[in-house]
């Protein structure tokens, strides 16, 4: 045992001595940089005011490059980076030293530093700049080499006696490390095989050693369950994060970004695969209702909400809250995004639908109390003018159950409460019941109807496909002129059936095009009056093409007609 530790302390005095002479070294070294930088920035003011006060600076330059010698090299560079004189070569051969570190230093703050290895010469040279009164830069370089060569001339004494040292330390303590960390090393070799997650193995060591080995044993079994519920939740956390439609933020109290998901990069329209962790909100978008919500829940530590549009006419709705810590101090913020774009479209829809509805029963109700209120009261006297007023009555009572009955199918194609049920339909036998349904005010306006192209079967519902055909045969027979004629064309491509009505009437203006299938949107109001129109075929329609997966689009021209092409797909889905 006592030699053990007589090799143990041999040791330690081969490492103290080690050290020692590598803290000398250092220190050493050191202290002959620092002269090194000292010396030449000290050098560099003083050329510096001699330079501003020469009246020849190139004869000046070249006088003191010949007395400092060629360890010391010199550099007078321009405003714009070009070099005006250098010690070592000529200046038009130098390239433009604007982009040097110590030069934009200089330009920064009146003096710059720089430190760059030569590989060539296996030396560091250490530059040093500063700004001159006329804007120009006057730079002083100086390599190391002289540095090591005066230590390395100094100390030979040293370096023998610390090889001869570490010669004998290292060879009394090569037997005594074998026999010592015997033990030790196989116990090594053994924990590696038991920190794998699962195994555990019997370790054989010092006696000493036991405890240590059994709390790591143990600390091992807790991390590999710390770690397994670590990597649950952060998949968990991930999982959500990523599938989330809303977008999610979350930020320090500096609002630097600790994670984003893919929709909030989305909803802010911020370039797609850009990492933005680390950097701060501002990197992410600039709103400023945003940075002002964010300020105001720093500074009162509650949470608030806003709603805010993008340039393409999209709203997003803003849930900026602060994230607490125990205590109820605020520890970061959470920005939670919600695009309620349809909900405001929605809402609007709802509102318009609400005024229109309100216009459009007001007008036949208004009509049937006035004309009622005058037979009432005995204002029509004679038979004729009663039965006028009655019969004003019931075509204002005609159009007002028409008007109820249109609301009221939309409002069953729209939430889907239609009780048709899915059969096979032939698009020509719906057709040919539509335009018998509509030969009388065809006849009566003198307009011509026909029918081409070959028939297509198509899983739909029946009544809602007639109704279709029925309102787009029906609207090209109203806007159309007398003696017009309409065309329906059928044909099929792949899986889609293809419908087209096409008429000779009045025709749609390029302004109204987009609201055309809106709801009560009329072109000419006063043509839909004497028509009788309710304003809600079109948009009848296309929920009826939309309720069977398809679509509809429309070409016209005003004065010469319009053709409405409608999409489905023959399977129904």
């Amino acid at each position: 045992m006592k030699r053990r530790i007589f090799s143990v302390f041999a040791l330690l005095t081969a490492l103290v001595t080690i050290a020692t002479t590598l803290s000398v070294c250092v220190l050493y070294y050191g202290f002959y940089r620092e002269t090194v930088k000292s010396g030449l920035q000290d050098e560099c003011y003083a050329l510096a005011r001699s330079v501003e006060e020469s009246q020849d600076v190139p004869e000046l330059l070249r006088q003191v490059g010949y007395a400092l010698g060629r360890n010391t090299r010199m550099t007078l560079v321009g405003t714009d980076g070009a070099v005006l004189f250098d010690s070592g070569l000529a200046a038009s051969t130098l390239p433009n030293h604007g982009d040097r570190e110590e030069f934009m230093q200089a330009r920064e703050q009146g003096f710059g530093e720089a430190t760059r290895h030569s590989d060539t010469l296996n030396a560091d040279t250490y530059y040093y700049a500063v700004a001159l009164e006329n804007g120009n830069l006057l730079r002083l370089s100086r390599t190391m080499n002289s540095i090591l060569d005066v230590f390395f001339g100094t100390v030979p004494l040293i370096l023998l006696v610390l090889v001869l040292s570490l010669a004998l330390s290292l060879l009394l303590a090569s037997l005594l490390t074998k026999m010592i960390l015997r033990p030790v090393n196989e116990a090594a070799r053994q924990l590696e095989g038991m920190l794998t997650p699962g195994e555990y193995t019997e370790i054989k060591t010092y006696r000493e050693l036991e405890p240590f080995i059994g709390k790591i044993r143990a600390l091992q079994r807790q991390l590999e369950e710390y770690v397994r519920k670590l990597k649950a939740q952060k998949d968990t956390v991930g999982t959500i994060t990523r599938n989330m439609r809303e977008g999610l933020i979350l930020m320090d109290r500096e609002k630097n970004i600790l994670a984003i998901n893919r929709s909030a990069q989305e909803m802010l329209e911020t370039p797609g695969g850009m990492d933005y962790t680390g950097q701060n909100i501002l990197h992410l978008t600039r709103s400023l209702q945003l940075q002002e919500a964010l300020q105001k829940v720093l500074s009162e530590n509650r949470g608030l909400s806003f709603d805010e549009e993008d340039i393409l006419g999209g709203c997003h709705r803003f849930f900026v809250s602060p994230a607490q810590d125990e205590s109820g101090q605020l520890d970061g913020i959470m920005v939670f995004i919600v695009d309620i774009t349809s909900e405001k479209k929605a809402e609007q829809v709802r509102r318009d639908f609400a005024a229109n509805v309100s216009h459009e029963l007001k007008t036949p109700l208004t009509s049937i109390n006035g004309f009622a209120e005058m037979i009432e009261t005995g204002m029509l006297q004679s038979s004729d003018d009663i039965r006028a007023s009655c019969a004003r009555i019931h075509r204002e009572g005609s159009r007002l159950i028409r008007l109820i009955d249109d609301i009221i199918r939309l409002s069953e194609i729209e939430s889907g409460s239609a009780e048709e049920q899915v059969a096979p339909c032939s698009l020509r036998e719906i057709v040919d019941e539509a335009i018998a349904s509509t030969e009388s005010p065809a006849r009566e306006k003198g307009i011509k109807i026909s029918v081409s192209g070959e028939d297509v079967m198509l899983y739909g519902r029946r009544p809602m496909l007639y109704e279709l055909v029925y309102n787009l045969l029906d609207n090209a027979i109203k806007y159309n002129v007398p003696k017009g004629s309409v065309t329906l064309s059928l044909s099929q491509e792949e899986e889609r059936a293809l419908l087209q009505v096409s008429d000779t009437g009045i025709g749609v203006p390029p302004e109204h095009l987009e609201r055309i299938f809106e709801r009560f949107y009329r072109v000419d109001k006063s043509r839909s009056k004497q028509t009788g129109g309710t304003g809600l075929g079109l948009s009848i329609v296309k929920h009826i093409v939309e309720y069977h997966h398809g679509t509809i689009s429309l070409t016209s021209k005003e004065g010469e007609g319009t053709t409405f092409t409608v999409v489905l797909p023959k399977n129904g889905k």
